[in-house]
């Protein structure tokens, strides 16, 4: 398997919720997690990261996402991929949390963005 073919399974592997049972197979214990996203900031393994996502289900039961794009940098060996995450669930958390009606969270959380090294 390629290393892009590794790092795919890895995004499809957290984002599904499996945690860290579902990565183990493709990352070595202990491999750097970084990320901007507040919530995430806290988390410095890409364990401590697919635990956190096997967790989403909980709070945010009908969780999906679309994977838009996805590339491999050779020069840095590391993988990007762009995806949306969203809920019909948390939509309607946050309006009523927020009072806002409409359109207004209609779609998801937005784009973001992971990065997976292989260094």
């Amino acid at each position: 398997m390629s290393a892009f073919e590794n790092a795919t399974r890895v995004f499809h592997a957290c984002e599904s919720s499996e945690g860290w049972e579902g990565c183990r197979q493709y990352v070595e214990p202990g491999v750097a997690f970084e990320a901007q996203a507040g919530p995430l900031a806290e988390f410095d393994t890409v364990e401590d990261y697919a635990e956190w996502m096997a967790d989403v289900p909980s709070w945010m039961p009908d969780g999906r996402y679309d994977l838009h794009t996805s590339a491999w940098d050779e020069e840095n060996r590391a993988a990007m991929t762009i995806a949306d995450s969203w809920s019909l669930n948390l939509n309607k958390m946050i309006m009523q949390a927020t009072g806002l009606d409409g359109w207004a969270h209609s779609g998801g959380s937005g784009p973001s963005t992971l990065l997976i090294s292989s260094e």
